[in-house]
Formats: C-alpha cells, sequence, structure tokens
C-alpha cells in the first residue's frame, strides 16, 4: 500500500514525541520525514520536502503556524490543525483545514484525522487522473448540481482562490467552482501561470506587467494580481 509523507510541527518536543509515538503504532501508512519546532525552518522544510499531510500546532514560541500557511510556496499538502483552543476552530476551517484535534492528544482524534487526510488525497488523485487525460482539451468542465458546464480554456482570464473553492474570471462573467486552485493548475499548463498561492493567471490576457510599487499584472478587465516574489522570475523570463 502506497505511504503518506508528513510533517510535524510543534515547539515542544515532548509534544512531537507523543504525536510521532501514536502515528507510528496506530497509522502505519504515515511516513514522517520531519518534525519541526520553528516557523522558518517549516517553511524551508514543506517547499522542499512537498509533504502529503501536515501536522500544525497552532501556537508557537514566536507566532502560529497560520503564518506557515502564508509564507510556504507548496501548498496541496492536507492540514491538521493541533490547539489546547476551541476558538482556533473557525479559523482552521477557513484555512481549508481538513481536521483539528484538541490536546491533549488521544489516540482516537489522531487515528480519525489522519484517515480523513488520507482519504482526502486519494479523492485528489482519482480527480487529479481524470483532469491530467484531459489537459490537451480547450476547454474545462465546472460541475454544479444542476449541469456541467464547458468553459473554452481561452475565455478565462485568471482563477482565484477561495478557501476550498475556484473562482474563474472570464470574458464577461465570473463562475464558482467547487475545487480548489491546486486542481486547477493541473489542468491549465499551456499559457497559463500560477503568480501567486491564490492566483492563476492567463498570460494571453495580461495587459502589462508592473515592477515598480509592487510587482503586478494587469489584466485586461483592469484587475491587477499580485505576483508573489518567489514566482517573479516566472514573468521576467518570458
Amino acid at each position: 500500500m502506497k505511504n503518506y509523507n508528513a510533517i510535524i510541527v510543534d515547539d515542544e518536543k515532548k509534544n512531537i514525541e507523543i504525536l510521532e509515538h501514536f502515528l507510528l503504532k496506530f497509522c502505519p501508512l504515515i511516513n514522517i520525514v520531519a518534525s519541526i519546532t520553528s516557523i522558518d525552518e517549516a517553511v524551508k522544510v514543506i517547499d522542499s520536502e512537498k509533504p502529503d499531510i501536515l501536522y500544525l500546532d497552532i501556537n508557537l514560541k514566536k507566532g502560529t503556524s497560520f503564518e506557515i500557511l502564508e509564507k510556504i510556496n507548496f501548498t496541496n499538502a492536507i492540514v491538521i490543525f493541533i490547539t489546547a483552543y476551541k476558538d482556533f476552530a473557525i479559523k482552521a476551517i477557513k484555512k481549508n483545514a481538513i481536521d483539528y484535534i484538541l490536546k491533549p492528544l488521544s489516540i482516537e482524534d489522531v487515528i480519525l484525522a489522519t484517515n480523513k487526510a488520507i482519504n482526502k488525497i486519494e479523492e485528489k488523485e482519482e480527480l487529479l487522473s481524470v483532469i491530467q487525460s484531459n489537459t490537451t482539451k480547450n476547454y474545462i468542465t465546472i460541475h454544479s448540481i444542476e449541469c456541467i458546464e464547458i468553459i473554452q480554456k481561452k475565455d478565462i482570464l485568471y482563477c482565484e482562490s477561495d478557501g476550498r473553492y475556484t473562482i474563474l474570471t472570464l470574458i464577461g462573467r465570473k463562475v464558482t467552482a467547487s475545487k480548489n486552485l491546486g486542481i486547477f493548475e493541473e489542468s491549465l499548463k499551456e499559457g497559463f501561470i500560477r503568480v501567486h498561492n491564490s492566483f492563476i493567471i492567463n498570460l494571453n490576457h495580461v495587459k502589462v506587467v508592473h515592477k515598480k510599487n509592487g510587482f503586478f499584472c494587469e489584466m485586461i478587465n483592469g484587475k491587477k494580481v499580485p505576483v508573489s516574489k518567489r514566482k517573479q522570475f516566472l514573468i521576467t523570463e518570458l
């Protein structure tokens, strides 16, 4: 069976040891590739290792793990938050977490959250296999309860992340899809670039690239799409 790589972030080594013990003993499909105690190191290792699952303690000594999610370039990992405070639950959900575990850790909660993450990964892989088989087509499909809408790729100006959803801005209208931005990154290849954690743009609809007072692409509809520092080279090398 397939193993799933995981990274643990917690500023207390005792908590890391407890979670490692639970995962090693009761979640045999999980391969712990790193256990980290600081925000900066976590960002580097996550971008380098590209794990399947992140176990993130919310409260860290020099900030919160929400900062990690804002800084990382690799955003396809399934997130499980760990916290001693119920008040963080709503924010955790908004950050697209699959689950959150309250301290003190229980074996049942760790197993349940981990299984949910694995099931989510398997669902995404099945969906990606379908999408990848259609990457050469000139259209994408958006499914809703009432219909399946066929959208020409050439009509897409940009795609914007909205949590678990993606807002597609087309010529003259917008469409909301119940898929995250990472899924569209796989299906939109030629002529499209993910310039930011929250945006994929169609280069055919870029009006001008601004490099002074902030690096951003101005689209033909006037929308100013930010370009992250890590993606600016993609634009300057065009």
